[in-house]
């Protein structure tokens, strides 16, 4: 992975990350990738998708170059419907000269990052105990999915080009349609005529959506979430009648594993295959899945990195990026670039 060059992508990108336990690296993955498409001009969006009381807006260096907006994605995601309408309709993106509603009264931007956007949530005891027993439930599902929807469609028309959505641990409720929203993207058309391409009313270019499921590299941690991933795929098998044998085909681009704090473990596919081989519940088609799936996608597992702060993630993805603009690199790099690379191999903003 010494030599690369940056994708060169003309569409609205989509991610969102998931996990089955906190504390894997999610949010960092997020800044990863808002620090590498903000240093390339990209505007980029992060939506503070979990919900538990972990705010981004509390992270180091996570300094704002105005006051916060009054608004967080927990009112945004519980608004009354006239006013999500609001926020959220295409006419609220037409005005001229003025930022719309949804960058204007929800987006903060980040000191020193010209085209890097966060939406926080709240971390108020009073708020978490109101969203954690909603985002749980699975006969919210439609309702979230929907304004999940609704809000990416907002920020594409408001010029958005990279939007990442930092969902709660747990493949449950909030996140787990989220997660089939991603997977269901790369289904046919005459299969799934999916919502978001109804509201983007057929704007050009189509944007791109892929979960990152983002795992340690301990059994128990993979192992959950990939168990997670098949009740998911097994319940769109069954809902839209797909052969096992065509998953491959249609779900593989849709998703990343992420092995984010891996130890002493540089060259991931023997790695993976012994762990494949630990997991006794998983369908064997989804095995071989996976298996191919690190074949071509996991030359490397993202190393662990000894006491980094947070809050400097979003300025090392800028360094990298400008690193690797301006001169060839000479093949020595330490464990933040390795990081770095890993994370953007597998998230397609660089390519061999």
């Amino acid at each position: 992975m010494n030599d690369f060059s940056f994708d060169d992508d003309g569409y609205p990108r989509i991610y969102t990350i998931h996990s089955q336990k906190g504390g894997v690296g999610k949010t960092s993955i997020a800044l990863a990738l808002a620090g590498m498409t903000g240093a390339r001009g990209k505007k980029t969006l992060i939506i503070d998708a979990d919900m538990t009381g972990a705010c981004i807006a509390d992270v180091p260096g996570m300094e704002c170059e105005s006051g916060p907006p009054s608004k967080r994605f927990n009112e945004l995601i519980l608004a009354k419907p006239n006013e999500f309408m609001r926020v959220t309709a295409m006419w609220s993106a037409l005005k001229k000269n003025k930022d719309a509603i949804l960058t204007r009264q929800f987006c903060q931007k980040m000191v020193g990052h010209d085209c890097v956007y966060f939406i926080s949530s709240s971390a108020r005891s009073e708020d978490v105990e109101t969203m954690v027993p909603l985002i749980s439930q699975e006969d919210h599902l439609h309702f979230f999915r929907h304004r999940i929807e609704d809000t990416l469609a907002a920020a594409i028309r408001e010029g958005f080009q990279t939007i990442i959505l930092d969902f709660s641990p747990g493949l449950f409720g909030f996140s787990k349609t989220a997660l089939q929203m991603s997977l269901e993207w790369g289904l046919p058309q005459d299969k799934n005529d999916h919502r978001l391409r109804h509201i983007l009313n057929g704007k050009s270019p189509i944007p791109s959506l892929q979960a990152l499921l983002v795992s340690s590299f301990e059994p128990h941690d993979y192992k959950a979430v990939l168990v997670s991933l098949q009740y998911v795929l097994g319940r769109l098998r069954t809902t839209y009648e797909i052969d096992e044998g065509k998953c491959p085909e249609l779900f593989a681009d849709s998703f990343r594993c992420v092995f984010n704090k891996a130890r002493n473990a540089s060259d991931s596919i023997d790695e993976v295959d012994k762990l494949l081989r630990k997991i006794d519940d998983l369908a064997p088609w989804l095995g071989q899945m996976i298996s191919d799936h690190e074949k071509e996608f996991g030359p490397q597992m993202a190393p662990l990195i000894e006491g980094f702060e947070m809050g400097d993630i979003c300025s090392k993805a800028k360094d990298f990026v400008q690193k690797y603009k301006t001169a060839v690199p000479d093949g020595r790099s330490g464990d933040w670039e390795k990081w770095l690379r890993t994370l953007f191999y597998r998230a397609r903003l660089i390519k061999e």
